[in-house]
């Protein structure tokens, strides 16, 4: 005789199945204050320890660090605050870098604006007097990227900033896992905004660029560096670099379509004008992840060799945003999609049907979709979905305070693959739609 709870079971999975209930839940989370400031990107950044607990830094507001340690069960462990020297300014700076799990990077609009700190002693220092420039009457270093190699190096590319209308100097600064420092200035030069570590090497690659007079495409001028000695790569004009390692680099075209790739002496390989890239992510199988576009064919993932030859696509979610985010570890591929719907409609106001108020319907879903490495998707995760009615202005079309809402993530930011399988996520949490209120949520998802 078959087992009742079995039957049960298979019943109940038959139901959801008809319900179409297949996106499993966060097993727990957590929502804090962040101050983001004007730049585009966030500030807040995740690890996974040695022990298995997770590690979140974030900026409560202007001159208040956060870090807080988590158990796989959410149970906060340990929760450090730092006073930050930091600046309202905050449209120009790097993403924070955990250099241990201990040791974290923080990053504000400049050298004088920045710290290193040691959680194991709790204590912080200016980054300012860890490198100790002579900036030749400049104000201060500003940077707009940093990496750390493979070496322990940490470099950070910027420019000078100068009271008067001095000539532009861009600089590299890098500084050795001993706290030696070594720097080049270059004169007159636009200054560094985009630098890419070169994964299997000690080396990287930094880019500024200038706008081509008549035609609307960023050019830039490249340098491999090496330490501080830098190196023109003239052959790489074409646009901005989004990956490189031992095997050549990637770059995406600025402004329109345009997909290069360079091989392992950075000459351009191939060149495809149809393809839009956004992210691109290596993989451990020595192969790469894309979210691209093509014509009309919408949003993509794509996994390609090292040559670029294709080994599988499949099509993002319908309205997926490009906010979404792909991420691979041990050949678990982790989609991380934020999709947004807005409809424009009216709200009667009491019995009288000509009192009507123009408003906005607005629906923001964060949702997760986990793969093998030939592309089989093996599980769907949810994040709690922000819904809002807001007020629109009738003449201009442009919403103001939510008249209700319904709390949730509204976009994806970080995804962390963890040892045990399991994944955690970090996204934007909205409430109403008042940009002064900055929130962000932790998930944390079990593995099936």
């Amino acid at each position: 005789m078959k087992s009742p709870f079995k039957w049960a079971s298979i019943a109940i999975a038959l139901l959801l199945v008809a319900c179409g209930a297949k996106y499993l839940p966060a097993l727990w989370s957590t929502q804090f204050d962040v101050e983001e400031g004007t730049s585009l990107l966030s500030s807040t950044v995740t690890r996974e320890l040695a022990n298995g607990s997770i590690r979140i830094a974030y900026r409560r507001d202007v001159s208040t660090l956060v870090v807080d340690t988590y158990d796989s069960a959410g149970n906060r462990l340990t929760q450090d605050e730092f006073n930050f020297p930091g600046s309202s300014l905050t449209e120009y700076y790097a993403k924070p870098l955990f250099a241990s799990d201990d040791e974290l990077y923080w990053f504000g609009r400049d050298a004088q604006h920045s710290v290193k700190i040691d959680l194991a002693t709790n204590t912080m220092q200016p980054l300012s007097d860890l490198l100790g420039l002579d900036l030749g009457g400049a104000e201060a270093f500003e940077f707009n990227g940093a990496i750390l190699l493979e070496n322990g190096q940490l470099v950070l590319a910027g420019s000078d900033r100068f009271a008067s209308s001095h000539p532009p100097v861009a600089r590299v600064v890098v500084m050795d896992a001993d706290g030696s420092v070594q720097t080049v200035a270059l004169e007159s030069h636009q200054p560094f905004t985009n630098l890419v570590a070169r994964s299997g090497t000690d080396q990287y690659l930094v880019q500024s660029f200038v706008g081509n007079l008549g035609f609307p495409i960023l050019l830039p001028t490249t340098y491999l560096g090496d330490s501080n000695i830098l190196v023109e790569q003239p052959q790489i004009s074409q646009g901005r670099i989004l990956q490189a390692d031992q095997n050549g680099a990637w770059v995406t075209q600025i402004g329109g379509a345009g997909l290069f790739r360079y091989n392992a002496a950075l000459e351009l390989a191939h060149q495809d004008d149809s393809l839009l890239a956004m992210k691109i992510q290596p993989t451990s199988d020595q192969n790469y992840l894309m979210a691209q576009m093509a014509g009309n064919t919408g949003l993509r993932y794509v996994k390609t060799d090292s040559t670029g030859n294709l080994l599988w696509e499949i099509p993002a979610s319908a309205n997926a945003t490009l906010d979404s985010g792909l991420t691979e570890q041990n050949g678990r591929i982790l989609l991380s999609e934020t999709t947004r719907t807005r409809a424009k409609s009216v709200l009667a106001q009491g019995s009288d049907p000509v009192m009507i108020l123009p408003i906005s319907n607005v629906t923001a879903k964060v949702r997760h979709r986990l793969l093998d490495a030939d592309g089989k998707e093996l599980a769907r995760f949810s994040e709690p979905d922000y819904k809002a009615t807001l007020q629109r202005d009738p003449v201009h079309g442009n919403d103001s305070t939510a008249l209700e809402f319904s709390a949730g993530s509204c976009e994806h930011t970080q995804a962390l693959l963890l040892s045990s399988g399991d994944f955690a996520a970090l996204s934007r949490w909205c409430t109403d739609n008042n940009p002064n209120n900055d929130q962000q949520a932790l998930h944390y998802f079990k593995q099936p």
